[in-house]
């Protein structure tokens, strides 16, 4: 399945300061959890909070595919919600 959420990106040399808010797209096929941002959003060990049903951070891996307006990457769970 595909799911459509909001980002806003850790940016700058400290990883402190937050990025613009973006979409994004979470695609798990096959087994295989990636992200798909817009052009530019990448960056390997970049954190990112995603804002859907609950809030999440995750931690952007592998860069896969390159395209014209889009980049797909591996992620990682770098932060959970808290327990209820």
């Amino acid at each position: 399945p595909v799911r459509a959420v909001i980002m806003r990106g850790y940016g700058g040399a400290t990883g402190a300061m937050y990025q613009d808010v973006a979409p994004m797209f979470l695609l798990d096929q096959h087994g295989s959890p990636k992200l798909a941002v817009p052009s530019g959003w990448w960056k390997e060990d970049r954190k990112v909070d995603v804002y859907g049903e609950i809030t999440v951070q995750y931690r952007m891996g592998e860069l896969i595919i390159r395209g014209v307006d889009f980049e797909v990457c591996r992620y990682t769970l770098e932060k959970a919600p808290p327990r209820r």
